[in-house]
């Protein structure tokens, strides 16, 4: 009876191989089926089969496969066929879509074609759900058509037996014996020797199994086709095998054993870039012998994915049940491009939009509309499933949480600047964190995030820490996807405003906040105190605010100091003391500068007039304006930084020696009304600071002294304005422009008015069309003489 039940559970096993192996039933086998198994094999009736080289029959009884020899037997019973990569249980698995990942698809086809190879191993590595598994399937359907496929296995950690590394070898060495026949008596004679080969070490079954048959193989003169067989063996998904320990020992294990082996196999490797993985590859060992490729931005995914997305809605638009209702042309480009921006190099999250778009119970375009964020979906409904599932069990294998979300705050809700670098150095100074905990807290998370390489001690790192894919978001915030991993924004922004407090000087004032904590803090603080300064807070030392604007102003004292003694400082300063108006721009601020000056001096203001103090990126900005006349950055500041500046330096307690009073405003209108005055006289409307100078000339007219010099000026640019005829069709900031102007000459009225033209009274611009009446050539070049410009 027991013997009996033993039949039976063996014809059940050899029933499932065969499905799993072919995809097909008995009866329909093809041929000549994958890697070299016979359909005679399967034939429904008793017949012997002698495969070519291995000398070992097999007998076919009612469907059942048995031997002559028990190893094959044993052997069977340790493999997992759903890990070949034309199972029946990865049916209709990812692969590349035409005309996709072209370039690398390319480079790893001439890596297994290279007749001398310099390298045993490519590790194909990239972030979650780049498409890795899709280019190995692809890989290897191409290589089974060239023959040059020798075995495959597709890890998966949630398919029974395809998580178990113990499973690997003898699922390598089914399929060797079946791409290799030469080996598969030795095979089988080990097996029959030592039946527990199969439950040994990795290391060891790798001896036992492969080394050693494939020795005594070659020894065998009759074998001399064993050198002719395929060699590429591939392993999908290495990071999905259970353990990692065992990864690392596994490939530990592979680069030794490659060097042992008489026939010289070679692997193709994909997994994602987790630390161990890494470290792995890039140890002594196995650098020399891998060739890594990543799937980063230089494959151009985003083009890829696109491609997909246009072909895949074809396709809906073709065949679904609801095809006659679609528009030709949904979906739109921008649609695509939306779609193509979230999928951030992700192709599951593409396949995942098409299968939930396809949808035959449903109409595609609300289903669009609820992936684009237009409609929101029906309760249960799961948009998302399949990349909802990815992330979580990401997370599920996170160590510490609660730090992990931290910093995933701090990316997500921190809005990228060109005025600072998310560097792990800045997470970890603004979370008071340890030098080298922002690589200990995301260590699990290298598939989702680019974390840059730890740098040797006392050096920065030179990247910023980045989120890959844009989805990662959307899957956090949202509690219905993420469950136990949900980000709250409510109480990501108050742990980020406490962990910025806690920089908050206490006691006596102090700079070290603005001097030595980060740049992105920097920038941060400053909408966060004229919060609190609108909250009627005291300006006390005792008071958060207060506390703030005495460090706030003792680094302003150092850092504007040296204007006072610089060429056109003066100007410089009132230009930041500015209140609203257009922002202030170094290249604008030095054109204004050349109506006051020669070459000889502009190039010492070029020298001087240096904002990266104000800026607060001396690396980027050091050498912005030492180069002559090169043209400066046009990068305004920002404007509650501005602000904040110009609430300084117009407060004389706060700024002391550095306020900027009546004298420096009147300065500044003298150098904006001779700029304005020459643009008007040029006709040159379209100069970089005409738009400045007439959002700003209002203010500084109103802050500005008597003065000769400026009312001369102003009386060039009434005249230039009558003989055009402007001034009854002005109209915005060119009317206030006018009425500021009007106003000081009708204030600061002096007997050395030399600007009329017919030398009666002001009020004669109330009328532009009698002065235009008495034009006559001599009258421009009487106003050029005026305010002596060629």
């Amino acid at each position: 009876m027991k013997d009996r039940r033993e039949e039976i559970l063996q014809e059940k096993e050899m029933q499932a191989l065969a499905v799993a192996w072919t995809g097909h039933s008995f009866q329909s086998i093809p041929n000549h089926s994958p890697i070299g198994f016979d359909r005679s094999v399967f034939s429904g009736h008793a017949s012997p089969i002698i495969n070519q080289g291995s000398g070992t029959v097999h007998n076919i009884t009612n469907n059942q496969l048995t031997s002559d020899r028990k190893g094959m037997d044993l052997l069977l019973r340790a493999i997992a066929p759903g890990a070949f990569h034309n199972s029946e249980e990865r049916y209709d698995p990812p692969k590349c879509h035409p005309s996709t990942r072209v370039a690398i698809l390319r480079k790893i086809r001439l890596w297994v074609e290279e007749l001398k190879k310099t390298r045993d191993f490519v590790w194909l590595h990239g972030s979650a759900g780049s498409g890795k598994s899709a280019i190995a399937q692809t890989i290897a359907e191409l290589c089974e058509k060239l023959n040059l496929l020798a075995a495959t296995f597709f890890f998966s950690r949630t398919a029974l037996g395809r998580g178990d590394v113990k499973q690997l070898v003898p699922t390598l060495v089914y399929q060797l014996c079946q791409s290799m026949p030469e080996i598969r008596s030795y095979v089988e004679d080990v097996i029959e020797k030592d039946p527990l080969v199969v439950s040994r070490s990795v290391e060891a079954q790798f001896k036992g199994l492969i080394i050693e048959p494939l020795e005594r193989a070659l020894m065998d003169p009759l074998n001399a086709t064993l050198l002719s067989r395929p060699r590429l063996i591939i392993i999908d998904g290495l990071d999905e095998c259970a353990g990692r320990d065992v990864q690392s020992n596994l490939l530990r294990v592979l680069s030794t054993s490659v060097k042992a082996l008489p026939v010289r196999l070679f692997f193709m490797i994909a997994s994602r870039p987790e630390p161990h993985i890494r470290h792995a590859f890039s140890s002594s060992a196995m650098a020399p012998m891998t060739m890594p490729l990543v799937l980063d931005e230089s494959y151009l995914p985003s083009d890829d994915i696109e491609i997909f997305l246009l072909a895949k809605f074809e396709e809906v638009k073709e065949s679904h049940p609801l095809s006659s209702f679609l528009d030709p042309t949904w979906p739109t480009q921008s649609e695509i491009s939306s779609l193509v921006d979230k999928a951030s190099g992700q192709f599951i999250y593409a396949s995942t939009v098409i299968k939930y778009v396809n949808s035959p119970r449903h109409r595609p375009v609300d289903r669009l509309k609820v992936i684009l964020g237009i409609l929101t979906p029906p309760s249960k409904d799961t948009p998302f499933a399949a990349l909802d599932a990815l992330y979580s069990f990401i997370f599920s294998c996170v160590d510490d949480l609660e730090a992990t979300l931290r910093v995933l705050s701090l990316l997500i809700f921190s809005q990228p600047s060109e005025y600072y670098e998310r560097t792990p150095e800045l997470i970890e100074d603004l979370l008071c964190l340890q030098r080298g905990d922002t690589h200990i807290i995301l260590q699990d998370l290298h598939s989702l995030v680019d974390i840059p390489l730890p740098k040797t001690h006392g050096q920065l790192s030179s990247r910023e820490v980045r989120i890959l894919h844009a989805s990662l978001g959307d899957f956090l915030q949202d509690e219905t996807r993420s469950g136990q991993f949900y980000l709250d924004t409510g109480r990501a922004h108050a742990d980020l405003a406490r962990s910025v407090l806690k920089h908050i000087p206490r006691g006596t004032p102090t700079t070290s906040l603005l001097i030595s904590s980060t740049d992105w803090m920097k920038l941060q603080l400053p909408p966060l105190f004229c919060w609190l300064q609108k909250q009627d807070l005291q300006y006390s030392q005792y008071q958060l605010h207060g506390r703030y604007v005495q460090s706030w102003d003792l680094h302003m004292q150092s850092q504007l100091r040296h204007y006072l003694n610089a060429p056109f400082g003066a100007e410089f300063l009132a230009c930041l003391a500015i209140p609203g108006g257009q922002r202030l721009q170094i290249s604008v601020f030095l054109a204004l500068m050349t109506t006051m000056s020669g070459p000889d001096k502009l190039r010492l203001a070029l020298q001087a007039i240096d904002d990266s103090a104000l800026r607060i990126d001396p690396q980027k900005n050091h050498q912005m304006l030492v180069k002559g006349f090169l043209p400066p950055s046009s990068h305004p500041l920002p404007e509650d930084y501005r602000e904040m500046i110009s609430h300084f330096l117009n407060d004389p307690i706060r700024a002391m020696d550095l306020h900027v009073g009546t004298e420096s405003y009147t300065k500044l209108a003298i150098c904006f009304s001779m700029s304005f005055a020459k643009i008007l006289s040029t006709k040159n409307l379209r100069h970089q600071s005409y738009t400045y100078e007439i959002d700003n000339l209002p203010f500084l007219l109103s802050m500005a002294s008597e003065s000769e010099i400026l009312f001369h000026q102003l009386t060039i640019i009434r005249d230039i304005w009558a003989l055009d005829n402007r001034g009854s069709a002005l109209s915005g900031q060119r009317r206030a422009a006018y009425t500021a102007l009007m106003t000081y000459l009708s204030k600061n009225k002096t007997p050395s008015d030399s600007g009329h033209v017919d030398g009666s009274d002001a009020s004669w611009f109330k009328d532009p069309s009698e002065l235009q009446a008495k034009k006559k050539p001599g009258i421009m070049r009487y106003l050029r003489e005026k305010f002596s410009y060629s």
